[in-house]
Formats: structure tokens, sequence, C-alpha cells
């Protein structure tokens, strides 16, 4: 299961990417949950529109962190 959570903080929007087995056991390689949290500054959502920071912060995270989409096919 991939989940996706986006809660406001001081400074911006917290965008949290979280890969999680489905049967919650370690995978064959030992491997457990894999968790990636990024900050998209309030700056960046003026700027852009919340929905286009929201796009290119989980595209960047997919994108540094290619192993965290195995988690949406289990």
């Amino acid at each position: 299961m991939l989940r996706i959570e986006c809660y406001p903080v001081l400074d911006g929007l917290c965008v949290s990417v979280a890969g999680v087995p489905l049967h919650q056991v370690l995978d064959p390689d030992g491997n457990g949950p894999t968790r990636v949290q990024r900050v998209v500054p309030l700056a960046t959502i003026e700027a852009m529109g919340l929905d286009e920071a929201l796009r290119d912060y989980l595209v960047d995270i997919i994108v540094l962190y290619p192993g965290l989409l195995r988690y949406a096919l289990s």
C-alpha cells in the first residue's frame, strides 16, 4: 500500500509518502515500511499554487525514491 498524507505545518505543508507492505511483515530482502517526508514552503505554494506545488513535490519524491512505487502493487 502506498499512503500519501499532507498536513499543514508552521512554514508550509508537510507531504509524507509511506510505503507499507499490505501483509505488515518484512519482505524477503528484510526491508520494512519506508517513509519519506518533505515540507513544501509557503513561498512555493504562493508562487506555484497548491495543486502545482504538491504535484511537483510528489514527482520529486517518486523520482528520488523509485522503490516506493513497488508498495503500490503490494
